[in-house]
């Protein structure tokens, strides 16, 4: 082969790299489908489908899915029910938000009712899921239990300091009638808003014998304020715990 041969097979092969380079860029950065973090796909170094790596979402796996302690219906008349549930995300830095679902069974074993419902959770936060004043013309409530449907929206949050307190608890009988006084005291230095305060009355077996709620929509720096929580009845069981849950209103 002779030295123009060489020469001229040199200069094709060059002028073919470069255009294979230049193609691949190209169809690199012009035609094919870049993977994103709204394709519906796993894909680039994304740790899910579109959360994870890059993306602001965060999978939902990396979390712990919540606790539910107990789920309960009370009846406060002759065919209306009270419905509650405790739950907890076990999670020290992560608050999602998620859908649930409350059903409860009548004593034929008939579902006679569902809540659907979302509710968001900080790190490490307990909260009462509650539903006052039920209707359930000439049934009873038997069973009622809670489904979680999913956790979604994900975000990486620390446990935040308490800065709501109870002050006091106090217990007053009446005759066909239970009240509950709770002092509440406001340890920050800036106003609180559209606070609940859940009371769950316990007795010595840890059994959940009652539970009552009521808000507090303005607590002003270092104030301090008495709620009331009233049952239309005495109680038989001996009332051995009471537990208050403080949750503030997410806007």
């Amino acid at each position: 082969m002779g030295y123009a041969t060489k020469r001229k097979l040199a200069v094709y092969g060059t002028l073919f790299l470069i255009f294979l380079i230049l193609g691949y860029w190209f169809y690199d950065s012009k035609i094919k489908e870049k993977p994103t973090c709204f394709d519906n796909k796993k894909n680039g170094i994304e740790e899910g489908i579109d959360c994870g790596g890059i993306c602001k979402e965060i999978c939902t796996f990396k979390a712990e899915e919540i606790n539910i302690n107990w789920t309960r219906a009370f009846e406060i008349s002759d065919g209306v029910f009270n419905i509650a549930s405790s739950i907890e995300n076990p999670n020290f830095n992560y608050g999602f938000q998620v859908d649930y679902t409350i059903k409860y069974i009548n004593e034929r074993g008939i579902n006679v009712g569902e809540i659907n419902n979302t509710i968001h959770l900080d790190p490490l936060e307990k909260e009462i899921v509650f539903y006052p004043g039920i209707r359930l013309k000439g049934q009873k409530i038997k069973r009622v239990f809670l489904v979680e449907n999913r956790i979604y929206n994900l975000e990486k949050k620390q446990q935040e300091d308490k800065k709501i307190s109870i002050n006091s608890k106090e217990i007053i009988r009446e005759k066909n009638l239970t009240k509950l006084k709770v002092t509440i005291q406001n340890d920050d230095f800036i106003p609180q808003r559209s606070i609940r305060v859940s009371a769950v009355l316990l007795d010595k077996d840890k059994n959940v014998l009652e539970i009552n709620r009521t808000y507090i929509d303005y607590l002003d720096k270092n104030e301090r304020k008495t709620v009331f929580m009233t049952w239309p009845k005495e109680f038989k069981e001996k009332i051995s715990e009471i537990k208050i849950y403080l949750n503030k209103s997410k806007l």
